[in-house]
């Protein structure tokens, strides 16, 4: 509940936790090669996944649902949206795309590249998504 109140009411992120199941969430850094120049920087982004409880009855996507439809409508500047994905554009932090397939949920942030106190996106919204659903992806191998 705590980790998406800040997009949502406290109910409504209350209703979402509720149906919570469990989560995974992993840092990627990038450093330059050895061959790069001063000015390369580091890549940085985030993959947060998270699953959610089996509905009731037929419909075992019904959380995992509701859950996508509660947080896309906390992005109402999305660049991008598909009834199964929605990303917005956030200047030099990169792309944020929450992407929706069963009762799994990826939240994906960024890449950006950090070079000192410079800040810069290092991709659009259709890769993030696309990383996305790849995240989501492997994790029904």
């Amino acid at each position: 509940r705590i980790a998406v109140e800040e997009w949502m009411s406290k109910k409504a992120a209350q209703l979402l936790a509720s149906g919570w199941a469990g989560d995974r969430a992993v840092l990627f850094q990038k450093s330059p090669g050895p061959s790069a120049g001063p000015d390369s920087g580091i890549t940085l982004a985030v993959a947060w996944h998270i699953r959610f409880d089996r509905g009731t009855g037929q419909d075992i996507d019904a959380e995992g649902r509701q859950a996508f439809k509660t947080l896309a409508a906390a992005f109402p500047t999305a660049t991008a949206s598909t009834p199964s994905s929605v990303c917005v554009e956030r200047g030099s932090l990169g792309p944020l795309a929450i992407v929706r397939s069963g009762r799994d949920l990826v939240i994906a942030g960024g890449p950006y590249r950090r070079t000192g106190n410079r800040v810069a996106a290092d991709a659009v919204c259709t890769q993030s998504v696309r990383w996305a659903a790849d995240v989501i992806g492997k994790s029904r191998r």
